[in-house]
């Protein structure tokens, strides 16, 4: 799997580009952390609604927002994490899912610190 630490929303454009230059396909998942006081969608996010469980993390409503962007469709967003997927990717249906992106993005992180460590990145 391919992936890339983005700090904000802004950072993605441009990261997103240097990753298609290398894989022309999308990544199946974007995921964003941080804590933030109130939900944060990217642009383009419309139709936002209640997803039917709460991150055990921040313990705010998973919320999804439909986008307009031809790489992804959806945008599920609580006030510790966003998460994009390209329209092939199931998104969270529980708190565990929900859970297991946030694993997936602590465990991507602890790669690309050893790699930076290693003098690979």
């Amino acid at each position: 799997m391919t992936s890339a630490r983005i700090d904000s929303w802004e950072d993605a454009p441009d990261i997103l580009h240097a990753l298609r230059r290398q894989n022309p396909i999308p990544p199946p998942v974007i995921i964003c952390v941080g804590d933030d006081p109130d939900y944060v969608f990217p642009p383009g996010a419309y139709d936002v609604q209640p997803l039917p469980f709460r991150c055990p993390h921040c313990r705010a409503r998973v919320k999804r927002a439909r986008l307009d962007s031809v790489h992804a469709d959806r945008n599920d967003a609580c006030l510790c994490m966003g998460v994009t997927y390209r329209r092939d990717t199931a998104g969270a249906r529980s708190s565990k899912d929900w859970t297991g992106y946030r694993d997936l993005y602590f465990e991507n992180l602890i790669r690309h610190q050893a790699a930076a460590a290693d003098g690979q990145s």
